[in-house]
């Protein structure tokens, strides 16, 4: 519990590959946001301007720090000045998850 202590509270910016079943990019997400909570073993981040929260699994492998400066989201224009960390993900959405669900909600991981 003590490794989540250092992530709470920060600013964290998200990249994700959506892929098809067939490695196909279907799409590609960017989002930022507070990291507020451990949920499970999800963060939950907190968004601005009303979305709703979004989350990742806790992959500590998968985050590093961010160097202090200013960072576009290609896929908004809107820029991101000194988060503290960043991630990326490739992820295969699959049947049951829409590009949009991913956008909305984040990427958690579906159990068989």
């Amino acid at each position: 519990m003590e490794i989540i202590a250092s992530y709470l509270g920060k600013t964290i910016l998200i990249g994700l590959t959506v892929l098809a079943s067939d490695n196909s990019v279907i799409g590609k997400i960017e989002t930022h946001g507070v990291i507020t909570k451990l949920e499970g073993e999800y963060l939950v981040i907190k968004r601005s301007n009303d979305q709703p929260d979004f989350r990742l699994p806790f992959a500590p492998n998968y985050i590093s720090s961010a160097t202090p400066g200013e960072y576009r989201l290609r896929t908004t224009g809107e820029v991101v000045t000194n988060p503290d960390f960043l991630t990326t993900w490739d992820i295969h959405a699959g049947k049951e998850r829409s590009l949009e669900d991913i956008k909305q909600h984040g990427f958690v991981p579906k159990t068989p």
